[in-house]
């Protein structure tokens, strides 16, 4: 299987992600801060997408989707 490394966990990456592993790609994601979508931390009408009950780290790597948290890129 193919293996796609993606730099942002942001939305444009995290989207990126998500599309190419529904074709079957294999993703690393790498995310230079603690968190994922950082941008929008705090949009209280972004809130509304990122409020799921469900664990959306743990349906990424169902997914696999690897997010990698790091300091330097």
């Amino acid at each position: 299987m193919k293996r796609v490394k993606i730099l942002g966990a942001g939305l444009l990456g995290l989207t990126a992600a998500i599309n190419l592993a529904k074709v079957g790609y294999d993703i690393d994601v790498f995310e230079r801060n603690r968190d994922i979508g950082m941008r929008f931390h705090g949009d209280l009408q972004g809130l509304e997408s990122w409020s799921e009950k469900d664990d959306i780290l743990a349906e990424l790597r169902q997914m696999n989707v690897a997010i990698n948290y790091c300091n330097r890129w």
